[in-house]
């Protein structure tokens, strides 16, 4: 698969943005992988990081993630190959669609609530030893304590942390909406190649549009044409994440 993710114990990962000159068409490629996550019943896929490579570990149903486009339907496709599943599983390909339905509603409900306790901006003040702390209820990685007491007021430290907690917030929800957003815009199959040999890759394999049945390319490349246009000219960047 394309643009795999850094080594395992790498803290990064190697991702490449592809974006058309002729339609601004962007697609990703960032050897993203996934699991079905047997107790909360969802397929969950991610980067593939030091601190997430333990997912992989003992999962019912793993694979990888590759990202085309469908210009007939005007959305993405995601494909989800799956590489190992236990064998008492029926049907993984089911298992899994069901999955990643689960998940899109799961990060509707997390967005939901984040902009529900934006929305309030509740918080609580203690004093401890020195220095004030505020947190906020429902956000449990944010808190905001002032080691210069008393050169603040207890007010001036409420509203440093407030504005520090808005800027924080917004990022982490306009990240996530954009992110959901993708999700929304995206058609989905799963293709079971447990059977399938792992040099066996061509970048110029064809899919078909679990929709409209429209043949597209599997995977992203800068040498094939953009599949919204048909234009060769893909710009490429890459970065690590």
């Amino acid at each position: 698969m394309p643009g795999k993710a850094g080594l395992i114990g790498d803290a990064m990962a190697y991702v490449t943005e592809y974006t058309c000159s002729g339609c601004g068409l962007e697609l990703v490629d960032d050897g993203r992988v996934f699991v079905w996550d047997d107790e909360h019943g969802w397929t969950e896929d991610f980067l593939l990081l030091m601190m997430t490579y333990q997912k992989l570990h003992g999962a019912k149903i793993a694979g990888k993630v590759s990202e085309s486009y469908c210009r007939d339907c005007s959305k993405y496709v995601k494909v989800y190959s799956i590489t190992e599943a236990i064998d008492c599983i029926d049907d993984p390909c089911k298992v899994v669609m069901d999955g990643i339905r689960n998940y899109i509603e799961k990060c509707g409900r997390e967005l939901s609530r984040l902009k529900e306790i934006r929305k309030k901006s509740q918080y609580s003040i203690t004093r401890e030893d020195n220095h004030y702390v505020v947190r906020i209820p429902g956000y449990e990685h944010f808190f905001y304590s002032n080691y210069l007491f008393p050169s603040m007021t207890k007010e001036e430290v409420i509203e440093d942390a407030l504005n520090d907690f808005h800027e924080e917030i917004d990022e982490v929800i306009a990240a996530r909406e954009k992110r959901y957003q993708r999700y929304l815009d995206s058609h989905y199959m799963v293709i079971d190649e447990r059977k399938r040999p792992e040099d066996d890759f061509d970048l110029s394999e064809k899919v078909n549009c679990p929709e409209c049945g429209l043949e597209i390319s599997r995977y992203v490349d800068y040498r094939i044409p953009c599949p919204r246009c048909g234009d060769h000219i893909f710009g490429m960047g890459i970065h690590y994440d």
